[in-house]
């Protein structure tokens, strides 16, 4: 069964593949160049790629289940807070990631960026929760969209360090 929101939500999957994938070839050829990545990098790697198939699933969870925006609040209900509990969840295994590699202080742009986050992550655990009026499709995909497109100019910042002299 088709409907509207498919589409979009099928594109931002393809979208999300296109960047984990753009992101590994950065990774081979950061490594063909010589030397090992540093703590850095390999942190930011592996936020970006998990970041892509996070986008990934996520985008495909709504074709898959078939849910068009007239099935009612219910299963939109329930993807918001699966949505929003795993970004939190996520992004705090991700502090505490970073945190354990690396001493230097968060950029305030990815202080923002985290913020952003956690508090979409909090407005759709709101709306599972059923304590703002029914979003619908609409809080979910603004939330995915914002959280992939905020990784990949995070990752466009960050791309000078990758092509830096090797250590």
């Amino acid at each position: 069964m088709r409907y509207p929101d498919q589409a979009y939500f099928l594109t931002l999957a393809q979208i999300a593949i296109a960047f984990v994938a753009f992101t590994s070839l950065v990774v081979v050829l950061r490594q063909a160049r010589g030397g090992s990545l540093t703590a850095f990098e390999r942190i930011a790697m592996t936020f970006n790629i998990e970041t892509g198939f996070v986008g990934v699933w996520f985008s495909m969870l709504p074709p898959l289940f078939g849910l068009p925006d007239d099935y009612g609040a219910a299963p939109w209900r329930v993807l918001a807070g699966f949505l929003g509990g795993f970004v939190i969840l996520w992004l705090t295994a991700y502090l505490i990631r970073r945190r354990a590699v690396l001493s230097a202080p968060i950029p305030t742009r990815m202080i923002l960026f985290m913020l952003s986050n956690y508090l979409l992550a909090g407005a759709l655990l709101l709306d599972a929760g059923g304590f703002i009026p029914v979003m619908g499709v609409s809080l979910y995909a603004i939330a995915l969209t914002w959280s992939l497109a905020g990784s990949c100019v995070g990752f466009l910042l960050t791309l000078p360090v990758f092509f830096d002299a090797p250590n």
